[in-house]
């Protein structure tokens, strides 16, 4: 078996990366989580070994890239991705590592993540360029600050339905700038939430006190949203409406802080959730410790 549902999957270990892990456990204990599949580590050993690579190649990324997946490897993914095509029109794939369980650690943008993927073959040739993005420089560079050794990493990828949202965002259970336990931090912008998570918007941020649901906020500049189109994602520059006005309410915000909250208890560490609001309905897309 090479790939597992996020809600039928049995067996899993946290040799698929917390990000896979955490999906698998938000789908199945029924929280609104947009269905996928993960493609399991020894996907991508066997692919190595089918293709007969050394991971210590000068080359080894551009070799990956052009390596071919063994017939019956292609066959349970393109069957996996066809089942949630029945749902959504196109997914998002994700790289989800051990490395990004690390101590002390933060992978956050290390690795790839491919939005908008709508055929077989750009699904496999995106799964390929993630397998390949644990070999980039500037992974490993920050393996090699932290003394990691890249061939002893596990890889999985995230095939998840990809969301239509109208704002979406990035919530801290607490202030990760002062540590106030007590505060929720919600930064939200419009279209996909990828602009937030890269940089390239200045959110809306709503401060929400956990204990009495008080709100402080600061509307965001939300420069432009990122969309999906027929051709992948367009930058589309935002209204000056939509600049001028808080792309949520307080009574979303306070909503998306008794998830929050409901969340950090459920796994017992504080947490950094993307989510995304899709005709009115918050879906949780990713949830993971809140790290350095």
């Amino acid at each position: 078996m090479f790939t597992q549902t996020f809600d039928n999957a049995e067996n899993i270990t946290n040799s698929i990366g917390s990000k896979a892990l955490n999906l698998i456990k938000l789908k199945q204990a029924d929280w609104p989580v947009p269905n996928g599949f993960i493609v399991l580590p020894d996907t991508f050993h066997k692919f190595i070994e089918f293709n007969k690579l050394s991971l210590k190649d000068s080359d080894i990324q551009q070799k990956i890239i052009e390596g071919k997946i063994p017939e019956s490897i292609y066959s349970e993914i393109i069957d996996a991705f066809n089942l949630i095509k029945n749902n959504f029109n196109a997914v998002a794939v994700r790289s989800s590592s051990s490395a990004e369980d690390l101590e002390n650690a933060s992978f956050a943008g290390q690795y790839e993540t491919y939005l908008n993927v709508q055929t077989k073959e750009d699904l496999i040739q995106k799964i390929k360029l993630c397998w390949a993005s644990i070999f980039a420089e500037r992974v490993q560079s920050y393996l090699n600050t932290m003394a990691v050794d890249a061939n002893n990493l596990s890889m999985s990828i995230v095939v998840q339905g990809l969301l239509i949202p109208e704002t979406s965002g990035v919530i801290f259970s607490q202030n990760p700038i002062t540590d106030n336990l007590n505060e929720c931090i919600i930064n939200v912008s419009y279209g996909l939430g990828e602009s937030i998570v890269s940089g390239m918007v200045t959110p809306d941020t709503f401060i929400v006190n956990k204990s009495t649901c008080e709100i402080a906020k600061q509307l965001g500049l939300k420069e432009m949203k990122m969309l999906a189109s027929e051709e992948g994602i367009s930058e589309v520059e935002t209204t000056e409406l939509e600049k001028n006005s808080y792309c949520i309410n307080d009574n979303i915000a306070q909503e998306l802080a008794k998830y929050t909250q409901k969340l950090e208890s459920s796994f017992g560490y504080p947490v950094d959730i993307e989510f995304g609001i899709e005709q009115e309905r918050i879906y949780i897309l990713q949830v993971r410790p809140i790290t350095t």
